[in-house]
């Protein structure tokens, strides 16, 4: 056994003490480590209820185009269940330093874990479905983004048809995936104006126009989606019964 006088102490401390005292300096590194592992499960537990509503709605699409079966439904569902939870883990902690709450980029966290499974799981005729639906539904899904945003731009600045027609091109071809949001604030009757980029609308209005759309509040609304109740046999069916 080795032991040796701690300095100035006049005691000895022998080699299994000082093993003692990294064991529990370890022990209590690991404690503090799984307690804000805990917390932050626990506050990841909110986001995940208020992500259903995205898994869901990516799930039924799948399941309306790719024609399924019994065996390919759990790994699926396993795969969107596991891109909420990186989804909802990612805002709390997030990786790379970037920090989002975003319901575009909790959707696209889900539907890249997906991505990953339909393509090892979809057969080739699956998968030709699959992207035949998908293409056209994220063009409609851009599409009614911008309409919905010109028109609220429009109830309050009474564009010309042509003035419309050019704030659209310009608002596609510089689309950004954060501004399907825009579709949320039709629900708001008006209420609200979006949040567009000053250089893709005042080039395309008159002196009044612009004055009268520097003055509005422009604001960016987020929803996680509706919290109504899905149909109670679609967990039966995604568990492949």
């Amino acid at each position: 056994m080795l032991a040796f006088a701690a300095p100035g102490a006049g005691q000895v401390i022998t080699d299994a003490a000082v093993e003692k005292a990294l064991a529990e300096r370890a022990a209590a590194q690991d404690a503090a480590k799984a307690a804000e592992q805990a917390a932050l499960d626990a506050r990841a537990q909110q986001y995940l209820r208020m992500m259903q509503p995205l898994m869901w709605r990516e799930l039924e699409f799948i399941r309306q185009t790719c024609d399924l079966t019994n065996e390919q439904r759990p790994k699926i569902k396993a795969a969107a269940e596991k891109g909420v939870l990186q989804a909802a883990k990612d805002i709390i902690n997030p990786r790379g330093g970037i920090r989002s709450n975003s319901v575009t980029f909790a959707s696209q966290t889900i539907k890249n874990d997906i991505a990953k499974a339909l393509a090892e799981t979809l057969s080739p005729e699956q998968s030709a479905k699959y992207q035949l639906e998908v293409g056209p539904r994220t063009t409609a899904y851009r599409r009614a983004s911008i309409w919905t945003a010109v028109a609220l731009i429009d109830d309050v600045l009474l564009l010309t048809e042509t003035q419309r027609g050019e704030i659209s091109k310009a608002l596609e071809t510089n689309w950004q995936d954060d501004w399907e949001n825009w579709l949320i604030m039709g629900r708001y009757a008006g209420r609200y104006c979006p949040t567009v980029p000053d250089h893709l609308l005042t080039p395309h209005l008159n002196e009044e126009q612009k004055e009268v759309w520097r003055g509005l509040t422009k604001t960016t609304v987020n929803s996680w989606g509706s919290q109504a109740a899905r149909n109670a046999e679609d967990d039966k069916w995604w568990e492949g019964k």
